[in-house]
């Protein structure tokens, strides 16, 4: 991951999360609008992904900068679901996430671990094991849904 990348991202986070700090006692509300926030540039990046895999958008440096912002967030989402936001009514966590921590870790570390492959290949270019390994994300982020987060 390239050194402004992670600078970028550790400056927003820190402005995100320490402007609600400074101005306030960090509240559920707080934590839950960090944890969507990080969850949408989870979505962010990985939507213009599936279309790589589906055939419907060309692999490029773009897109590998995609896979590899994709895996530094996985990180950070593993440490957004504090229970103190648990039970707040506009939230699509489910209550599973904080009933059952082991599965909802194993399936989180899975989601970690797909997408730090996806990085990985995204540096050397296998545009081929690429798609393969953009589904096998995809998978995981799925698995995760089907068990703890709500539909909607």
């Amino acid at each position: 991951m390239s050194r402004l990348l992670k600078t970028t991202i550790a400056a927003g986070l820190v402005v995100a999360f320490g402007a609600t700090i400074a101005h306030a006692q960090v509240t559920p509300e707080h934590l839950l609008k960090y944890r969507q926030g990080v969850m949408r540039a989870v979505a962010f990046q990985f939507g213009p992904l599936t279309g790589v895999a589906k055939g419907e958008a060309p692999w490029s440096p773009a897109m590998a900068q995609k896979a590899v912002n994709l895996a530094a967030l996985s990180v950070i989402a593993g440490d957004v679901f504090s229970p103190a936001s648990k039970d707040l009514a506009n939230s699509d966590a489910k209550p599973e996430i904080w009933a059952k921590p082991d599965d909802f870790k194993m399936k989180m570390t899975a989601f970690q671990t797909e997408t730090s492959k996806l990085g990985d290949l995204a540096k050397a270019g296998n545009v081929e094991a690429i798609k393969a390994q953009i589904n096998a994300v995809g998978k995981a982020c799925g698995a995760c849904h089907d068990d703890f987060r709500v539909k909607r």
